[in-house]
């Protein structure tokens, strides 16, 4: 969330609406109050594919390319969940790369 303010601010993004979207997005509070739950009691049923996490991560770094923000993190982010697809896991839900 951090490196994405960050990505946020060099871009000249509105700040209090990134945050509001943040807090609305799947990073944000729905995140926990939906999942933990669901990783508590090790429930494994697909909500978000892992090969759609790489979707929107690959987005994410295409535009830090685009605009020369380094992103470290987003990079080893995206660098575990394709481990995870490459160890054929892309259609397990996005809580998968804790799991397997």
């Amino acid at each position: 969330v951090c490196e994405t303010a960050r990505m946020a601010r060099e871009l000249n993004l509105n700040m209090p609406t990134f945050v509001d979207v943040m807090r609305h997005s799947v990073a944000g509070r729905p995140m926990m109050t939906q999942w933990e739950e669901r990783i508590n009691n090790g429930d494994r049923s697909v909500g978000f594919e892992v090969a759609r996490v790489i979707k929107d991560l690959e987005l994410g770094a295409d535009i830090c390319v685009e605009h020369d923000i380094s992103a470290p993190v987003l990079d080893a982010v995206i660098a575990t969940y394709q481990g995870a697809a490459d160890n054929g896991h892309a259609h397990l839900d996005m809580t998968a790369i804790y799991s397997v």
